[in-house]
C-alpha cells in the first residue's frame, strides 16, 4: 500500500511538472519497494544495501536506476 501511495505522488509530481527535473525525498523502505519494483529487483537485499542518507537516480518514465549512492557520506 505504501509502494502505491508513493507511486501515485511521484505520478501526481511529474503531471504537476512536465518536462522539469525532480527531486523526490523519501525514507528508505518506501524507495526500496518503489524502485525494486521498477527494477525488478529483490526488496530486501536492497534495502539492507543502503545507507543512510542514500541517493538515486532514475529514468523517466520507467524509473530504471542510472545511478546509486548508497551511502552518502
Amino acid at each position: 500500500a505504501a509502494r502505491e501511495r508513493f507511486a501515485a505522488g511521484v505520478r501526481a509530481a511529474l503531471l504537476a511538472h512536465p518536462g522539469r527535473r525532480l527531486a523526490i525525498v523519501t525514507h528508505g523502505t518506501v524507495l526500496t519497494l518503489f524502485l525494486a519494483q521498477q527494477n525488478g529487483l529483490a526488496a530486501e537485499p536492497f534495502w539492507r544495501s543502503l545507507g543512510m542518507p542514500a541517493l538515486a537516480r532514475a529514468t523517466l518514465p520507467d524509473f530504471r536506476i542510472v545511478e546509486l549512492i548508497a551511502r552518502v557520506e
